[in-house]
């Protein structure tokens, strides 16, 4: 059985959440599969469950991921992160996390029952990305290769895309480059990227790189740039660059009060109205 994933996440013989934070009781198990805004909006400091489930690297982003809301911080004593590729034995089920090679610390989680009585074997996708870098990770391949699952819930944001190809991460950083070159050749002073408070990672590096310029990245934002390493690419002062970062909640903002242009980092305007999974 295949099912399509919205916001709302997955709850499993009412006692498994997936992305989904709620009050139900009877869940015992809550598993994040990415730090995405999409997942983490319904996280706040009032939530009261045993844990938070996710990988190592989302347990390391999420307090700063939700320390940009008042009333919404993680304590660290609700972060359990699992490691990746190894099966995780719990109540009654066994888990395992596959990188998603989506944002960073995303993941895949292949749920199986101890029995297959009631669970059976079950694939949560969340976000992810199958492009080449995908069929690298040999060992999560090979266990979604040889496993047979009774459900696979796959997200389907992109199922229905209009466009002939989707473009890998370092053709994007490209023509994003040359849209860039060529605003300055025209007199554009600052240019702002639309990007999320997690994801695009690999796309700002390549764009860093591309034009062999720094980015100016909010403060939280560079936060988590310096927990993944990568923040030598970037700066947090604006006087260092002309190419800044927003989130799309910001855009109109920025627009409204400086001479910027804004560059919207984003596939959904190819997007059709999602029917192929229904």
């Amino acid at each position: 059985m295949i099912l399509s994933t919205g916001q709302a996440g997955l709850i499993i013989d009412n006692f498994i959440a997936i992305d989904q934070f709620g009050t139900d009781p009877d869940v015992k198990y809550c598993f994040l599969s990415s730090g995405h805004s999409r997942y983490c909006r319904k996280l706040t400091s009032k939530w009261q469950s045993d844990g938070i489930y996710c990988s190592p690297t989302t347990a390391k982003l999420l307090p700063v991921i939700s320390s940009r809301k008042k009333g919404c911080e993680i304590p660290d004593k609700w972060i359990r992160p699992l490691d990746l590729n190894v099966w995780h034995k719990m109540d009654g089920f066994r888990v395992m996390l596959i990188d998603a090679n989506h944002a960073p610390g995303a993941v895949m989680l292949i749920i199986e029952g101890d029995r297959r009585t009631i669970l059976g074997r079950i694939l949560y996708t969340g976000f992810f990305r199958a492009d080449a870098r995908f069929y690298q990770n040999v060992i999560g391949l090979s266990v979604l290769q040889e496993k047979k699952f009774d459900t696979v819930c796959i997200d389907s944001t992109y199922v229905d895309f209009t466009g002939e190809e989707f473009p890998s991460r370092r053709s994007s950083a490209k023509e994003a480059a040359n849209l860039l070159r060529m605003l300055k050749c025209n007199g554009v002073d600052n240019v702002a990227v639309s990007v999320p408070i997690i994801g695009r990672e690999s796309f700002l590096t390549n764009l860093s790189r591309e034009l062999k310029c720094r980015i100016w990245l909010h403060p939280e934002r560079f936060e988590i740039a310096h927990i993944l390493g990568i923040n030598g690419d970037f700066s947090n002062s604006k006087e260092d660059t002309y190419i800044w970062t927003c989130s799309q909640t910001e855009s109109e903002q920025v627009l409204s009060m400086t001479d910027s242009h804004i560059i919207i980092t984003s596939m959904l305007p190819n997007v059709m109205s999602n029917t192929s999974l229904k």
